[in-house]
């Protein structure tokens, strides 16, 4: 178990009510990229396959007055509109795209797409779940959850006392990982990472988590 030196704010369910001054985000049930922009660059990109890592797709569209559908290469999140990243409306040059929600560094979502199948020839995503929670050590918990166009989807949660230098001004931070395995097969990863002593913007990235949503018709 990692030792927890200062109170910890760890991510709780967005249904659980958490109090955020943020403006809401949009309901993204039935979201699919049908809505995303069609000027947008990588809407008339060719599809994707598994070597062309290096030319991944990335688009965005406003949604409303307080929030933005970002896709990623066949997964989808509405984060707030303020949003930015180093590479909207074109395609990607990694597979990990960072979205940056504003400029205060006090969370971020960090979008990575595996391609076809479980990686490292995992055999389930409990295997999956597993293998992060070895990583990332006790302070690690794990549970099955619905994703729209996911067969099947899971949420890590785990608390980093120590923070990292380089990240959020290197204060403890508090992780949501979203991992989920779509009905055409890619496995995709958003992880969700905020300052563990700033409960809106924990509530902020709670909201964006629940909002994901996996295109079934990927790689079209």
């Amino acid at each position: 178990m990692l030792m927890t030196v200062v109170p910890t704010l760890v991510f709780t369910s967005a249904a659980c009510g958490a109090d955020s001054t943020s403006a809401p985000l949009p309901e993204q049930a039935s979201a699919s990229f049908s809505a995303i922009d069609s000027a947008a660059p990588s809407s008339a990109a060719p599809a994707v396959s598994v070597t062309e890592a290096s030319q991944l797709e990335v688009s965005r569209t406003t949604q409303g007055a307080n929030a933005t559908i970002f896709g990623f290469s066949g997964v989808g999140v509405t984060l707030p509109v303020t949003t930015t990243n180093t590479t909207p409306q074109q395609r990607s040059g990694g597979w990990m795209v960072r979205f940056t929600p504003s400029d205060k560094d006090e969370w971020f979502v960090d979008a990575t797409w595996f391609g076809p199948g479980l990686p490292g020839n995992a055999s389930s995503m409990e295997e999956m779940g597993a293998r992060a929670r070895q990583r990332i050590g006790n302070d690690f918990s794990s549970r099955s959850i619905p994703v729209p166009g996911a067969k099947q989807a899971a949420e890590w949660r785990w608390s980093d006392p120590k923070g990292d230098p380089e990240l959020l001004d290197g204060e403890p931070t508090s992780t949501l990982t979203v991992a989920a395995l779509g009905s055409s097969g890619y496995y995709y990863e958003l992880t969700f990472t905020a300052v563990t002593s700033d409960p809106d913007a924990i509530a902020e990235a709670e909201k964006a988590a629940d909002t994901i949503f996996v295109e079934t018709s990927y790689p079209r």
